[in-house]
């Protein structure tokens, strides 16, 4: 059931971006919600967390869907310290791959879905997720979001000062 949510919650947020960008932003999106890092790149669950909620956490897309069902999957602080450690896989994997972005939630609909901000002379994309009334506690994605942005942050700052 759990898989199902979170699945459906990711066709709203494909279907919604389609619906509310010009096509060359609209794909831009989508491909960053749903880019898989090469180094995620498996058919397993990688984690007995993974195995437990029925998701691959190797996308931006799962970490919103945990952050939609954060209060539903009712997590233990082994799960919550698991969650860390894979999106800090997904931040440093990202950035291996060339993709460097940080994330923003917005609680309203429409608007802009990019911004910048610059770290160290280089403009970096802020991708914006504008979740409206679809997140319940907006701590939870902030944290995550937090968390994400951290570690990024902290792969560009190391690869900027090593020039």
């Amino acid at each position: 059931m759990k898989k199902i949510r979170m699945i459906l919650v990711s066709l709203f947020f494909y279907s919604s971006i389609i619906a509310q960008n010009p096509e060359n932003i609209s794909d831009k999106i989508n491909h960053l919600y749903n880019y898989i890092p090469s180094s995620l790149k498996t058919k397993s669950f990688v984690s007995d967390f993974e195995k437990k909620h029925q998701i691959k956490i190797n996308k931006i897309n799962s970490l919103l869907a945990f952050g939609v069902y954060y209060d539903e999957l009712k997590l233990n602080d082994n799960d919550v310290h698991t969650l860390e450690k894979h999106i800090h896989k997904l931040a440093i994997g990202l950035y291996n791959d060339g993709v460097q972005l940080l994330l923003k939630g917005v609680s309203a609909h429409g608007g802009t879905y990019f911004t910048s901000e610059i770290i160290k002379e280089k403009k970096i994309d802020v991708l914006v997720f504008r979740y409206g009334n679809m997140i319940k506690n907006y701590k939870v994605i902030s944290i995550i979001f937090e968390k994400f942005n951290q570690k990024m942050k902290e792969k560009i700052m190391n690869s900027v000062s090593q020039h």
